[in-house]
């Protein structure tokens, strides 16, 4: 990683002296064009490539000082991404746990609301004397009353 980042700014490094040389270049054969321009505008052109020489070693100073920076940048977002990857596979634990608890639950529920629900041999023999009762299907039928966990 180093590697790469030291090839990018050696080329940053090469673009900028290429541009700086390709100024000058142009400065100076837009100076002899005219032709006729005093020496002063030879001076004022000098003291206009000294300044923006100067503007461009700031600028890189400024691309050395900040590499520290970008490494230090992308160690805390490489941890960042190990420390995601982690809590997504402990999540994905998580949930698959709380969903075996919830199917454990719902088949203890029914198998309790099954041994409540059991008639007894002396309870099953009275209800079988017992006259029936014409009231509707929907009526007879208990409602089932609905767990925690049926909700989700």
């Amino acid at each position: 990683m180093a590697d790469a980042e030291t090839n990018e700014l050696a080329e940053a490094m090469q673009k900028l002296s290429t541009l700086e040389s390709r100024i000058q270049t142009v400065e100076i054969e837009k100076a002899e064009r005219k032709g006729d321009a005093p020496s002063m505008d030879k001076g004022a052109l000098l003291q206009y490539q000294a300044a923006l020489l100067a503007k461009l070693k700031v600028i890189r100073d400024v691309l050395q000082s900040d590499d520290g920076d970008v490494v230090a940048i992308r160690k805390e977002r490489d941890a960042a991404k190990e420390e995601a990857a982690l809590l997504k596979k402990e999540n994905a634990k998580l949930v698959y746990r709380v969903n075996h608890l919830v199917k454990a639950l719902n088949e203890e529920e029914k198998k309790s609301e099954g041994v409540v629900g059991a008639a007894t041999p002396a309870s099953a023999a009275s209800e079988s004397a017992a006259p029936e009762k014409t009231e509707p299907a929907e009526a007879s039928k208990p409602e089932k009353k609905k767990s925690f966990f049926d909700f989700f």
